[in-house]
Parts: structure tokens; C-alpha cells; sequence
């Protein structure tokens, strides 16, 4: 395996795990993430990346300047499944992407019990202005 090759695996890994933290990015924005975070590229390796990476069906475009990961992608992130051309990922980029997931979940049901919360003062509200009106 020569030395671009192990470049472009790495840089198909980063790229998934960007979109697996952004959920979708367009390519030029990408190009800038990827480079703050120290993978230098030129536009023509990242498109001939993308291009690998949508051919195997691990990206999608959903217009031409929105790229998303799929199902099968995220697989790859999460270390569920091995791809040729693809850097496995470190036990500790896979437990990041769990305590991110689980992260999302908290917040999730935080918001739910905010709404719940929100709801029940609502009614109380009305309910007190119902008494009000009452009286």
C-alpha cells in the first residue's frame, strides 16, 4: 500500500465523521473544517474522495451543495463495519461517537421534559385565568 493511499483512507474517515458530527455539509465548507482541523487537501483530492465514498454508497448528495451520511456510513464511523478504502477508526474516535450519541439522547429528552413542563404550566395558567373569569 503506498503512502497516498493510506492518506486518502484517513481523509475518507474524517470526512464521514465530520458529516456524522454536522449531519450535512457542502463540500467547500467541508474543505474548510477538514483543514482547521490540520487535513490539508486540494479540491481535487477531496472531490475524488467524495466521489469513492458516494460510489460506495457511504455519502449522498442531497443537492449539490449538501452532503449527507448514510445509514451504512455512519455504520463505518461507529466501527460496526470495516471498508476497503476507509481508515478504521481508534477504540477512542468509536467511544466518542457513543457519548456524542448518547449526549444527543439526554438532550432530546431533556427537551421533552421541558415541553412537558412548558404544557403543564400552560394549563395551570389557563386554568387559573378560567377561575378568575369565573368568579
Amino acid at each position: 500500500m503506498n503512502t497516498q493511499q493510506i492518506i486518502n483512507e484517513h481523509i475518507r474517515l474524517r470526512i464521514l465523521q465530520l458529516l456524522n458530527e454536522t449531519g450535512r455539509l457542502s463540500p467547500s465548507l467541508m474543505a474548510n473544517i477538514l483543514e482547521k482541523k490540520g487535513t490539508e487537501l486540494t479540491t481535487a483530492n477531496l472531490q475524488n474522495n467524495l466521489q469513492y465514498l458516494r460510489e460506495q454508497g457511504w455519502i449522498i448528495y442531497l443537492s449539490a451543495d449538501s452532503i449527507a451520511l448514510t445509514d451504512e456510513g455512519l455504520d463505518i464511523v461507529k466501527g460496526k463495519r470495516n471498508a476497503i478504502g476507509v481508515a478504521t477508526p481508534s477504540p477512542t474516535e468509536i467511544s466518542k461517537v457513543r457519548e456524542s450519541k448518547k449526549t444527543e439522547e439526554e438532550k432530546v429528552v431533556t427537551r421533552i421534559e421541558t415541553r412537558q413542563q412548558l404544557a403543564q404550566q400552560i394549563a395551570q395558567l389557563l386554568n387559573d385565568e378560567l377561575v378568575v373569569v369565573v368568579k
